[in-house]
């Protein structure tokens, strides 16, 4: 009795011996569970990941170190290339120079030069403008101012005196009377009519003056600012024939030379002194050159400045 007692206490005691044994090693089986799932998974991946990175990181070293290697070749076979063009060139050069090649060509070069010069030289004589072409340009500057025989100005002017009643004789002359104001027996005109054509003909500064027009009194008021005739009268026809015979051009100055003389019934005279210069005049005057008159007329920016 005692020994079957005794066989079911030591059967309980491995009983409880197996239980603890196996609760221990569920225990260990768990924490070697959760290290690997835990600790050595994140471990692994961060090791698997430092390899990627780490051949990543070589394989793109030697990608690059083989992309400067070839840029080097290339810069390298690119300036041997240079070298021997330039070598080559040089070697051209001096057989060149050797052969007197640059020799010839520098005389061949200053003698096309030295011809274009020529040429231009001679194009620009041949293109200096004609007496013809320079009249068709400038002779009408002249239709402003025109003396008449019966002026009282005519010794002056042929002095070359340029007055300041012969400037108010030409302005006068390049009115249209129909327009000018009528009294009952004189025009009367407003100083600033006056003043406007003279600006127009003239560089200089206006300057009001009594004047005489073909022996008809031209007289200034002051306190009128008007100039008033001594009466009623129309515009005559003169009878002063000029030929201009020069024309230069200086910057924007231009000079007209002319020879005048004066022509009443057929006959030709000198305009300053009526000296007689030929009783059947039959229309050159280029043929009197002599005898009559020769004026030249300035002009600045188509206005008269003086008289020589």
């Amino acid at each position: 009795m005692a020994n079957k007692k005794k066989e079911e206490n030591k059967d309980k005691t491995e009983s409880t011996e197996k239980e603890t044994i196996k609760v221990n090693t569920d225990k260990i089986k768990k924490e070697v569970l959760d290290y690997v799932n835990n600790n050595l998974k994140l471990e692994l991946n961060t090791h698997i990941d430092q390899t990627i990175k780490n051949e990543f990181l070589e394989v793109l070293e030697k990608q690059h170190r083989k992309e400067i290697k070839a840029k080097n070749k290339k810069i390298l076979v690119k300036n041997i290339l240079i070298l021997l063009l330039l070598v080559c060139i040089g070697i051209l050069c001096y057989v060149f120079y050797t052969n007197g090649y640059f020799k010839k060509y520098m005389e061949e070069y200053i003698n096309d030069n030295n011809k274009t010069v020529e040429k231009k030289d001679v194009t620009v004589t041949d293109t200096e403008p004609t007496l013809d072409e320079l009249k068709a340009k400038y002779s009408s500057l002249l239709d402003n101012y025109v003396l008449f025989e019966t002026s009282n100005y005519n010794e002056d002017f042929y002095n070359k005196k340029l007055t300041e009643q012969i400037k108010l004789y030409y302005v006068f002359n390049n009115l249209d009377f129909d327009k000018l104001e009528k009294e009952d027996d004189y025009y009367l005109i407003d100083e600033d009519i006056i003043k406007d054509k003279y600006n127009e003909l003239f560089k200089d500064g206006y300057k009001a003056n009594s004047f005489n027009y073909n022996n008809h009194n031209i007289k200034y008021f002051s306190k009128l600012k008007s100039f008033a005739t001594d009466t009623i009268f129309e515009k005559d026809n003169s009878n002063i024939v000029r030929e201009i015979i020069e024309i230069t051009e200086d910057k924007n100055i231009v000079t007209i030379t002319t020879i005048e003389g004066l022509v009443q019934d057929g006959v030709l005279y000198n305009p300053k002194t009526r000296e007689v210069i030929d009783e059947e005049y039959t229309g050159n005057l280029l043929d009197y050159q002599d005898s009559l008159e020769k004026v030249t007329y300035a002009f600045d920016e188509e206005k008269l400045i003086e008289i020589r």
